[in-house]
């Protein structure tokens, strides 16, 4: 039996990034965290946000309505897709994990980085519910999986990913196995 076939994680991932530039170019924007951000943020978290809303675009009131619409058909496709099959495991990212830093040098870094983002990215904009685990070491780096589920299931979610971690033992006490051996060193 072959593999059911997902909806599609890029378009959600798509209109995820056009969110924060029409909203934060919005003068009643709702998305007052913008102004944190600007006022408390590290200089690399304002560069990431501006960077984010530079890969997006701005819509005027009539493209915004048609993008919810095209939301609302694709959560649709997903809440079908999640009755036939509650549970969805996926990669976190779509390659081996990038350095700490990455994302910060420069504007084409951070949308490799979105663009490797899809199904974390997609399913938040659906508000989709997801969890996220450490499942081995990838290139010497973590690298983790996402488990999506219906609206209201999380615990389907929890339960997932406590089998998956009793399976494979928790990532977290492998990284500290690993610092201590090197700081031992």
């Amino acid at each position: 039996m072959p593999p059911p076939r997902t909806p599609r994680p890029a378009t959600a991932s798509c209109g995820w990034r056009r969110r924060p530039s029409t909203s934060r170019s919005t003068a009643a924007s709702p998305v007052r965290w913008w102004r944190h951000v600007e006022r408390f943020g590290s200089p690399e978290v304002r560069q990431l946000l501006a960077w984010t809303v530079q890969a997006g675009e701005i819509l005027d009131r009539d493209a915004y309505i048609a993008a919810l619409g095209r939301r609302t058909g694709l959560l649709r496709e997903w809440n079908l897709f999640l009755d036939e099959h509650p549970l969805l495991l996926t990669p976190f990212m779509l390659s081996p994990m990038f350095d700490w830093d990455f994302d910060t040098k420069s504007f084409e870094e951070t949308m490799w980085v979105l663009e490797r983002s899809k199904y974390a990215f997609g399913v938040n904009y659906l508000g989709l519910p997801a969890g996220t685990i450490g499942m081995d070491l990838v290139e010497d780096r973590p690298a983790g999986i996402q488990l999506i589920g219906r609206r209201f299931r999380e615990d389907l979610i929890c339960d997932g990913l406590e089998a998956i971690e009793r399976a494979n033992g928790v990532m977290a006490r492998r990284l500290w196995d690993r610092a201590e051996v090197t700081s031992a060193a």
